[in-house]
Order: C-alpha cells, then structure tokens, then sequence
C-alpha cells in the first residue's frame, strides 16, 4: 500500500491439501487482509479456491474446489491509507489489557491477580 498498490492479488497453491479446511482458511485469510489493506482482492489458485473480495472482506465471488474454472471479476481501484496500514497492530496492542498491551504502554506485564471471586492471569501456562 505504501508503494501505492491499488488492488491486492494473491496467488497461493493448495495441492497437498485433500479437503476445503485449509483453502478456506486461505480465503478467511484473504478476507482479513482485504479489510486490513482497504484493496479489493482477488485469490488465484490452480487448485485451491480463486476468489473475488471486496475492499470490505465481502466474499463475491470463489471457484469449485478441484476444478478448472474462471472466476470473472471487476475490482475497484482504490487508494488512500487505512488506519491499519497506517498505524499496524499497535491501537490494538496499546488498548489490549494483556501484557503486550503494557509493554507498548510502557508498563511492566503483571501476573496473576484477584479480583473479588475470579482470578485472571495475563499469562497462561498450558504445559
């Protein structure tokens, strides 16, 4: 965006993959990064789903899994800046209340704590 990309396309291969789960998290992902970008997208793949996004994460247009097939598209030209482009993650991390949120705040990470009858952690240790 900042080199003044005004569509985004992206091409992806899914072959080794038998079933649609990982394809259409592939398309989840391209709809995040439509919205994020403020481009419409459009997702080529000789065997996993092409896909036409709008600038909004609108999904308007995906081909049949494992079949060759032409998805037509018209996508909007667009420019300008989003707040993400702009800005990247850190709004997010500076309003999180978890430990990253408080480093980019600069405060240090504090553990758990109680709070009346719940305790909360900002970390959790699964192991």
């Amino acid at each position: 965006m900042r080199a003044g990309a005004q569509v985004l396309i992206v091409p992806t291969n899914t072959s080794s993959y038998s079933t649609a789960q990982v394809p259409t998290q592939e398309i989840a992902a391209s709809e995040v990064q439509a919205v994020q970008q403020g481009r419409d997208l459009l997702q080529a793949a000789p065997t996993g789903y092409s896909a036409w996004i709008t600038h909004r994460g609108v999904l308007l247009e995906r081909s049949v899994l494992g079949s060759r097939q032409v998805v037509p598209a018209t996508l909007d030209l667009r420019d300008g800046w989003t707040v993400y482009v702009h800005w990247g993650d850190t709004p997010v991390l500076v309003a999180r209340p978890g430990p990253a949120g408080r480093l980019v705040a600069g405060r240090a990470p504090a553990g758990p704590r109680r709070h009346g009858n719940r305790l909360t952690a900002d970390r959790l240790d699964y192991s």
